[in-house]
């Protein structure tokens, strides 16, 4: 008795070169949750790269970037050196409800 050894293989043209792209940049940020999101994709972090390294959900990061809610102090300083930006231009946002 022997063994068999197939392999099948499908070449499908349509498919091919079709990858999943990042979205563009907004272009004009309304709120201080614009804004993170743009420093977390200017690194190439995912949500839960960032709640990962913070130790946090990745849920939490969501919703800083929904603007449902802010981070706290502690959250603010561990972020600020995660995406690499000043905690003071975080709080200056905040206090700017409509950035141009």
């Amino acid at each position: 008795m022997g063994i068999a050894h197939r392999s099948i293989h499908v070449n499908n043209p349509a498919n091919k070169g079709i990858e999943k792209r990042a979205k563009a940049l907004k272009l004009s940020m309304k709120t201080a949750g614009d804004w993170l999101k743009i420093k977390r994709l200017e690194k190439n972090l995912t949500r839960s790269h960032v709640a990962a390294k913070m130790g946090i959900a990745t849920s939490l990061v969501s919703s800083w970037e929904s603007s449902n809610c802010q981070p706290n102090n502690l959250q603010l300083e561990i972020l600020a050196a995660v995406l690499d930006f000043d905690a003071k231009d975080f709080e200056t946002i905040v206090k700017t409800p409509n950035l141009p």
